[in-house]
């Protein structure tokens, strides 16, 4: 009789610890999406969400944050990485590559500060490219730069200059905003922007000068380096080119995997450069182990085209 009372308690215990835990992520919700209303933007004081326009993300802010908390609630949950330096994440529309992205960060707890290294698709301004002061605006709200910092790299890195144009149509960055900030609404970023013109010396030079400059930054922060893989090629083959590219960044070894994209025509990464480049940096400030979070292609999400096939890859780099 005393052993099934105690079964009952026992029941009863987990019956509220599970409503507990669903309230507290019901109220989560509530708190992060609700009481959001559209908004206008003024380009003169803030960055337009160009990405959000090209449908790359939903620009209703309620929908937004909607699809965003559904994607992070379908994430397979792990234990979360002890000191995270960076993350190799995709930058295609949320229904793609979003649970890629997600998965990744589920794995971190999201600093503060993120410094993001994407790439420059349609080559407009300055090759290597930092945005230094007007906040992005988003459908939630607006996400501040660090201006001190973004200058500092201005000013300490060779290569990097001060840009808008390379920004304002390029949506590699702008993507891992609307994830990091869904974890973190106190984000703030230095977005730098690197088009495919680099040679492997200058990608090396800027990470390890990029590092030279956050080795003095007493925070925690976080280095996102945003890629795609393999586009449009049978699924089969995109898997295969794909694990190769892969394999390099596991390595940890941005020098390697320049070189084997580089020489190899069927191979392609809309984001080496920046990848190499951060690759480098987080090589100089102390990562010693690379895991890969999550891979995923577009056929896998849709059932698409299977001759029409991107590959989607989260890394996440630790010391």
């Amino acid at each position: 009789m005393l052993n099934k009372l105690f079964y009952k308690m026992f029941l009863l215990i987990i019956g509220l610890t599970l409503i507990l835990v669903a309230c507290e992520e019901e109220g989560k919700k509530y708190s992060v999406c609700e009481n959001l209303e559209t908004r206008e933007f003024d380009k003169n004081v803030e960055r337009y969400p160009w990405a959000a326009e090209e449908k790359f993300y939903k620009m209703d802010p309620v929908d937004l944050c909607n699809k965003t908390h559904q994607v992070y609630s379908e994430v397979d949950q792990s234990e979360k990485v002890d000191n995270p330096l960076g993350i190799i994440s995709p930058h295609a529309g949320w229904q793609y590559s979003g649970i890629v992205t997600a998965t990744a960060l589920e794995m971190v707890q999201v600093p503060d500060l993120v410094i993001l290294l994407g790439n420059n698709h349609k080559d407009n301004g300055r090759p290597y490219a930092v945005w230094t002061d007007l906040p992005w605006a988003f459908p939630f709200g607006n996400v501040s730069v660090d201006q001190n910092l973004a200058e500092q790299f201005v000013d300490e890195v060779d290569l990097l200059e001060a840009d808008h144009a390379a920004h304002l149509q390029e949506h590699s960055n702008e993507i891992q905003v609307v994830w990091l900030h869904h974890k973190n609404p106190d984000l703030r970023i230095v977005p730098i922007a690197i088009d495919n013109t680099g040679n492997v010396q200058d990608l090396l030079d800027i990470g390890e000068q990029i590092a030279g400059v956050l080795e003095n930054v007493d925070e925690p922060y976080l280095i996102i380096m945003s890629t795609d893989l393999t586009h449009y090629k049978n699924y089969e083959t995109v898997e295969e080119q794909d694990q190769q590219m892969i394999d390099e960044m596991l390595k940890l070894d941005p020098e390697a995997l320049f070189l084997l994209v580089k020489n190899n025509s069927d191979l392609n990464m809309c984001g080496l450069e920046p990848v190499v480049a951060g690759m480098q940096a987080i090589l100089t400030l102390g990562a010693s182990k690379a895991v890969l979070a999550k891979y995923r292609t577009s056929y896998e999400a849709f059932n698409s085209n299977p001759d029409s096939t991107v590959g989607y890859a989260s890394i996440v780099i630790t010391k």
